[in-house]
């Protein structure tokens, strides 16, 4: 009927995965019993590459192991696009049933504009038009979803043309004479300046860019965690990655990619930006770790809220390893612990056998 939560949730589909679904795609969205919903993967079914019982195979594993990652979501709703949709979509339920203890899944098919859900093994509701939720998008902060995946692939790309350089001689200087607490304060500072993309300023995002990459970790993990609090810290600091001269670009790719990951934003955008990751200097090691974490279907916000507890202990022991490094001599009055005069100076800164199905969280 119009109306119907299934409807309107069907209709999101497109907005929460941020591109248009077409006539090979399923997807697999995880829910709690009060309605909330959890971990998703789309996937492409190919029949190029594996039959349907293989795919329908591989799919469902992928599904378990969502779901063994996050336990409050049991039940899945599998919906099905295009003529052949519903057929796979009953092919990956019986996969899955077959292959796990979770719960008998919600399945849903969607083709030409409508949308009908299976009550018996053969049968289904009479079909209806996908109601419009382009106000609800709107509402959600959800960019309206783009015409196909490679279209939005192509928006998470290094631009051609970097946007900054490196910092001033005396910037680097300052922040070189600074505690790294200090620099990760004016790191998500800058930050907060630049989630207004009117005022993406080419020495702010040096700014950020610098502090980001040149360590300590914790000044990174800092930025990563301030990016991963919402969609605009996340999408500035993917603008400073994407702005970034070449020798940069590594870094500030798994630092972006990271942070996006982290904000539970989505995996194609996440997995476009790790290819430009660092995969073989300081950063190689968190590169691989997130990218473990997306593929095992780890929950995201839980492993925001383990770095948020390891960032301030962590930025502590850095600045002692700092204040080791100095001799008596090089602290400025007022002893180590007297606030530098870097510090009061930047605070006043103003505003194949075969192979599987492509498949994303």
């Amino acid at each position: 009927m119009p109306g119907s939560p299934i409807g309107e949730f069907l209709s999101s589909i497109p907005a929460q995965f941020g591109y248009v679904m077409n006539d090979r795609h399923v997807v697999a969205v995880g829910m709690a019993r009060d309605g909330r919903t959890g971990p998703r993967i789309v996937a492409e079914w190919d029949q190029a590459v594996a039959s349907d019982q293989d795919l329908a195979e591989h799919i469902a594993a992928h599904v378990a192991r969502l779901a063994k990652a996050s336990p409050e979501h049991k039940v899945f709703l599998l919906v099905g696009y295009g003529r052949d949709g519903a057929h796979r979509a009953a092919l990956l339920r019986d996969a899955l049933l077959a292959t796990s203890a979770l719960p008998d899944p919600l399945v849903a098919h969607v083709v030409d504009n409508t949308w009908r859900v299976q009550v018996r093994a053969d049968a289904w509701t009479t079909p209806q038009d996908l109601p419009d939720v382009s106000a609800e998008t709107v509402l959600a902060g959800l960019p309206s979803p783009v015409a196909s995946r490679d279209e939005l692939v192509a928006r998470y790309q290094p631009s051609p043309t970097p946007a900054f350089g490196d910092i001033k001689e005396r910037d680097r200087a300052l922040f070189s004479a600074s505690p790294p607490s200090f620099r990760a304060e004016v790191a998500t500072a800058t930050l907060d300046r630049l989630t207004r993309p009117a005022l993406d300023d080419p020495n702010q995002m040096a700014v950020l860019a610098h502090l980001t990459i040149s360590g300590p970790k914790a000044v990174r993990d800092a930025v990563m965690l301030a990016a991963a609090a919402d969609a605009e810290h996340a999408a500035a600091l993917v603008r400073v990655y994407r702005g970034a001269p070449e020798t940069m670009r590594p870094a500030l790719a798994t630092a972006a990619g990271t942070a996006l990951f982290l904000s539970g934003g989505g995996s194609v955008e996440t997995e476009a930006i790790l290819v430009h990751a660092d995969r073989a200097g300081d950063n190689a090691r968190l590169t691989a770790l997130v990218a473990i974490a997306k593929r095992s279907g780890l929950n995201p916000h839980a492993l925001r809220a383990e770095l948020a507890t390891q960032t301030k202990p962590a930025l502590d022991e850095a600045d002692l390893r700092w204040k080791a490094t100095l001799s008596s001599s090089a602290f400025p009055k007022g002893g180590p612990t007297g606030a530098h005069p870097a510090t009061e100076r930047m605070r006043e800164v103003p505003d194949r056998l075969w192979n599987p199905p492509c498949m994303e969280r």
